[in-house]
């Protein structure tokens, strides 16, 4: 609700590359204080509103699974595209990486079709491209400060993905809706100055609200969003801004997730799980589903779990496998 005007309150995203709205939003807030039921708001309501082929979700957790893992499960929709639930940085990069690849492909093909942007593309083409929003939880976690050279790499390589994607998305049709429970420098300059919306719950101080929504905004954080639910949004464009109280589920999330699966019933519910460890039988990969001509699966790709062979033949005729042997707790 939006508690001056006592009416619903809808996230807005930019659906062309000339609109005013955001292409994606900075959400902060101290644990508790609603990131999580923002976030599911946005998935149970999007999913009932919108079908599969107009909106998609990628979900990445930095909270070790805490946020994304009920979409794996029990409240699994059509529209969860992908979903990390570990906070290893690879497999955030895995599922921006195959996003960057996803761009690519749309642009080649609205080049065919002489249009600059996914609106003009959807307007000209039967099958539509839906738009996909990013939910990145507890993003402090990614730009927090480490004296470990590989994460800091890892990290740096995501700043650049994002920053390409903020940068280009607007017409793409690609958005962000990043969480965090503090605003850092780092994490400003690297996605916080190119996201156009913001939305600041209780902060852990007024300076991290101001960073986010302003002086003004802030003293009506500090003032009068000092309780569960209630925050500040904010164009960064603009002055203007909303007071609003999020919604939560009231622990029926797998009511509602049903009702959104029964609703889009013909769509497959099946999200690419990225860095999942459960364990992988030959059995299963010995179908039908590998083309003739030498190809022996083996396993799936880690990156789209996609079937996985190796090819003998065409100047292949072996294969090196290097790896270590375990003999209890030594290895050779």
């Amino acid at each position: 609700d939006v508690l001056w005007e006592g009416k619903t309150y809808e996230l807005k995203f930019a659906v062309s590359a000339s609109g005013s709205e955001p292409i994606g939003y900075v959400v902060i807030g101290t644990s508790g204080m609603g990131k999580s039921s923002l976030i599911d708001a946005m998935l149970l309501n999007g999913g009932m509103k919108y079908s599969p082929d107009d909106l998609q979700f990628c979900l990445i957790d930095f909270k070790d699974g805490v946020s994304s893992s009920a979409y794996a499960d029990h409240c699994a929709m059509p529209h969860i595209r992908l979903l990390a639930q570990s906070s290893r940085l690879e497999d955030a990069r895995i599922i921006l990486t195959n996003l960057k690849e996803e761009s690519e492909r749309r642009n080649e093909i609205f080049t065919k079709f002489n249009v600059k942007e996914l609106a003009s593309y959807n307007k000209l083409s039967e099958k539509h491209m839906p738009h996909i929003v990013v939910v990145i939880d507890e993003v402090h976690n990614v730009f927090a400060d480490s004296v470990d050279a590989g994460r800091r790499k890892a990290a740096a390589a995501i700043s650049e993905l994002l920053d390409k994607f903020v940068r280009e998305g607007r017409s793409e049709g690609i958005h962000f809706l990043i969480a965090s429970q503090t605003v850092s420098m780092q994490m400003m300059k690297s996605v916080g100055e190119l996201l156009d919306g913001r939305i600041c719950f209780s902060a852990r101080s007024q300076s991290d609200a101001e960073c986010l929504v302003g002086r003004e905004g802030a003293s009506v954080v500090v003032n009068e969003c000092n309780r569960a639910g209630y925050a500040v949004v904010k164009n960064a464009r603009d002055t203007i801004f909303d007071k609003i109280c999020v919604a939560y589920h009231c622990s029926k999330e797998a009511e509602y997730a049903a009702a959104v699966r029964e609703k889009w019933s013909k769509y497959p519910v099946s999200p690419i799980i990225v860095g999942d460890k459960s364990p992988l039988y030959a059995v299963d990969f010995a179908g039908d589903a590998f083309e003739t001509g030498g190809r022996i699966p083996i396993g799936e790709s880690f990156y789209d779990h996609s079937a996985y062979g190796v090819t003998f033949g065409d100047g292949r005729r072996s294969l090196m496998a290097i790896g270590e042997i375990k003999d209890g707790d030594t290895a050779q």
